[in-house]
């Protein structure tokens, strides 16, 4: 048998090495892409989850800005109740000083001052209502937002499973599995 006769397996073994290390080469390249591309998706969920704990710091200071205004709002009915008890109290201590004439000047003065009161305090009742429903429209429209982005992070997480899915598919079929 001569030398040429013993080298050809030789040859066809080192052809097919380097054809398996060429595939390999090339197995590891798309393993490389694929990973690329999951840190990339990785990064853009962790931009969300930024995104999500903003607006939620955000939604929470709203909160806080409507428990604050509804504090107030409670505060000023008790001190409107307080100044509303002073004057009654004034008004009877006048009534049982007067006399006659003053007698009936006081109780005009208080029909007055109880239309006054009246008044006044629809007035404070229409802008309650008013911020009430001010508060109401904003905390559904931040409420839908949040379902919006809500819904935007498990499409987000759909297409990193659907994409990790085919890469696994594409691996397995590599492989020859």
């Amino acid at each position: 048998m001569s030398v040429s006769d013993e080298l050809n397996p030789l040859k066809t073994d080192i052809a097919l090495i380097k054809n398996d290390l060429k595939n390999i080469e090339r197995f590891f390249d798309k393993v490389d892409e694929a990973m690329d591309q999951m840190v990339a998706i990785s990064q853009d969920i962790a931009v969300q989850q930024k995104v999500l704990e903003t607006f939620e710091s955000k939604l929470n200071s709203v909160e806080e800005k409507i428990d604050t205004a509804g504090r107030v709002a409670i505060e000023s009915r008790f001190a409107f109740k307080e100044e509303l008890d002073d004057h009654k109290y004034r008004f009877k201590q006048a009534m049982n000083e007067g006399m006659g004439d003053a007698q009936v000047a006081h109780q005009e003065h208080n029909e007055k001052l109880r239309e006054w009161m009246e008044a006044s305090r629809e007035r404070t009742l229409t802008a309650v209502n008013t911020l009430t429903k001010e508060f109401d429209m904003k905390i559904e429209e931040q409420e839908q937002r949040v379902r919006g982005l809500e819904r935007l992070k498990y499409y987000m997480l759909g297409a990193v499973a659907v994409a990790t899915a085919g890469a696994n598919y594409i691996f397995d079929m590599m492989a020859g599995k």
